[in-house]
């Protein structure tokens, strides 16, 4: 979910620089009853951009991917408004897998040209934190550009079912600047109570399944007139909510909260003072709480962000690493042997590109894998032009190089105690210590960052490891394990790191 808010966070982003408020009546086949949230951005409304601008550039280095975003999706909008368009939604359904995509909705104006739309969205890696070179497809619609993945383009062609009335009654009135509407139906309902039996502490404690009851929709519009406000709307059993309300504030108020994550805090410390600062408003339904922006960000919004968005880089480095461990092992079933930093496909042969490049068919990059010339060298004149199109599972979102620079924070750690020696390649048999309690891949602070083709053993100081790895996250380095596990150090088991790093080594690990 904190994935999630990241994207929603990064497209307010793609607003900036953009040129009155507008609204058309379209269709929304793309639409279907599995839908979690859309994003309806208004692109020609120009009164958020100094807002935003200034959260923007108030939020700390736990945002870099956000920032690489903000000016990407951008380029987008831009080419949206230049076609005439005026509109950009973005949809998310339990039916695609939107951890990867979500789809891309272009409302058509009379001669809307989206070919430079197209050509944004489809070459941007923006869309794709973790595969930069995603294939995506386009359909036509009636009034509609669509982009996603094949199977969500697949399953908007062929949808028969319907979202839910409120959502496709949001279609039918002016946009604010920025909406997000979410709502969930009875399956999803179960899911999340399933998943989530008990509300945390910092939205209120009790019963998941109480919470869903209670509320039927949420509704976030950002209001870009000056001052610009965030407008939070909920739809339910309004008594149940404002009651949920003060029990936050009670909370806050408490001793309960002194071990709370930092999540937890930063985020209770901003509704505490921007939403249980003054009551909400009450309507039938609805309950609403109004936000001025400028106190957001005198009140700590982008410390809430910075939380968010650093846990949402740990979830998503945890992901590459496992997405790198399974391509691992699936290279070994096909190859029966693991790669070798110095070896090639053959087992003998002095390497030409990177083990990175043996794994792009195990990576659903097999595309790109077609590209590279194999009989030639990683530096010749054409594998060169490769290079700045790594895909970004091979770095840690929160590294300073950009996937374009082709520089990798994932390495496999080279010694000849190590599961990856320099001069040949082994077998999982040969891994004496266990898998489980052995590193495959880790993560290399950014002064040492290899690129990404090129055929150099990362050769790991078995004396000091500690001194090459990590810097990315406080005190913690992530790592993969032989059994395709990821995992974390933290800085009080650094001298667990070299028993960790042997293959054979006999060492007793404490977890």
């Amino acid at each position: 979910m904190y994935k999630i808010m990241q994207v929603l966070l990064a497209i307010c982003c793609v607003i900036l620089n953009l040129g009155d408020l507008w609204a058309q009546t379209i269709s929304t086949q793309w639409l279907d009853d599995q839908t979690v949230a859309v994003v309806r951005i208004n692109l020609k409304d120009p009164n958020t951009q100094d807002a935003l601008t200034r959260l923007i550039q108030s939020l700390p280095p736990a945002a870099n991917e956000l920032k690489v975003w903000q000016s990407q999706l951008q380029a987008i909008g831009q080419s949206i408004t230049a076609a005439g368009g005026e509109e950009l939604l973005i949809v998310y359904s339990l039916a695609d897998d939107f951890q990867d995509q979500p789809l891309w909705v272009a409302p058509k104006s009379k001669n809307l040209d989206l070919k430079p739309f197209l050509r944004s969205i489809l070459g941007s890696g923006a869309l794709s934190p973790e595969r930069r070179s995603m294939t995506l497809k386009s359909i036509e619609m009636s009034d509609s550009t669509i982009v996603g993945t094949r199977p969500a383009i697949e399953r908007v062609k062929a949808n028969k079912s319907e979202a839910p009335q409120p959502l496709r009654d949001m279609f039918q009135q002016p946009g604010s600047t920025v909406t997000v509407f979410m709502t969930l139906n009875a399956d999803q309902r179960r899911a999340a109570t399933e998943m989530m039996p008990q509300v945390p502490p910092f939205l209120g404690s009790g019963k998941t399944r109480d919470l869903l009851a209670q509320t039927q929709w949420l509704q976030l519009d950002l209001i870009g007139q000056s001052p610009a406000n965030l407008v939070l709307t909920v739809t339910g059993d309004t008594t149940a909510v404002e009651t949920r309300w003060k029990s936050i504030k009670g909370w806050l108020d408490g001793a309960d909260n002194a071990n709370s994550a930092p999540l937890a805090k930063s985020i209770g410390k901003f509704i505490l003072e921007q939403m249980v600062a003054q009551p909400p408003k009450r309507q039938g339904q609805t309950i609403t709480w109004k936000v001025p922006v400028e106190g957001a960000l005198k009140s700590g919004a982008s410390e809430v962000l910075s939380a968010a968005l650093l846990q949402a880089d740990e979830f998503s480095a945890s992901r590459q690493l496992r997405s790198l461990a399974l391509a691992i092992h699936n290279h070994y079933s096909a190859m029966k042997r693991l790669p070798s930093p110095l070896s090639g496909l053959d087992g003998k042969s002095p390497r030409k590109l990177s083990w990175r490049i043996d794994l792009l068919p195990f990576l659903d990059e097999n595309d790109l894998y077609q590209q590279f010339h194999l009989d030639e060298a990683w530096d010749s004149p054409h594998n060169r032009t490769l290079i700045p199109r790594m895909p970004s599972v091979f770095r840690v979102p929160q590294s300073k190089h950009q996937a374009e620079s082709g520089l990798s924070t994932f390495v496999l750690p080279s010694n000849a105690d190590s599961m990856w020696p320099a001069d040949r390649a082994l077998d999982f048999k040969d891994i004496e210590d266990g898998t489980s309690n052995t590193i495959m891949i880790v993560e290399v602070n950014d002064d040492l960052a290899q690129e990404w083709t090129k055929p150099d053993p990362f050769q790991i100081n078995m004396q000091d490891p500690a001194s090459q790895l990590g810097g990315h996250f406080i005190d913690k380095i992530f790592f993969a394990a032989g059994d395709g596990s990821s995992g974390t150090i933290s800085r009080d088991k650094f001298g667990d790191l070299k028993a960790l790093l042997t293959r054979s080594g006999g060492e007793s690990v404490s977890w």
